[in-house]
């Protein structure tokens, strides 16, 4: 192995091995909402949900939802981000290495 393969596989970084895990780059609607006082029906503005992107190792993966961690060592995570699935727009695996 170069030490450069995808994230689907084992990537050596050092001395530090990562396993079963992909990097993911995540494009996802979130909700939106900061009004502070009562507002009349006839001067409400469209609030769109807020398009965002994150990106992270994907440590699950289920009907309901994906978790992301910013970090990863061997045997723990850091930064643990849930995202429901019905809000993905779109998920896609990056290289770990060039």
């Amino acid at each position: 192995m170069t030490g450069c393969e995808t994230a689907t596989s084992e990537c050596h970084l050092g001395t530090q091995h990562i396993r079963h895990s992909r990097l993911v780059l995540i494009e996802w609607l979130d909700s939106k909402g900061i009004t502070t006082a009562w507002e009349y029906l006839d001067e409400v503005e469209p609030m769109p949900p807020t398009l965002c992107y994150s990106v992270g190792f994907l440590v699950a993966d289920t009907d309901q939802y994906v978790t992301v961690a910013q970090a990863m060592s061997d045997n723990q995570v850091l930064g643990r981000t849930t995202i429901p699935k019905c809000s993905i727009q779109k998920m896609e695996t990056l290289k770990l290495c060039p």
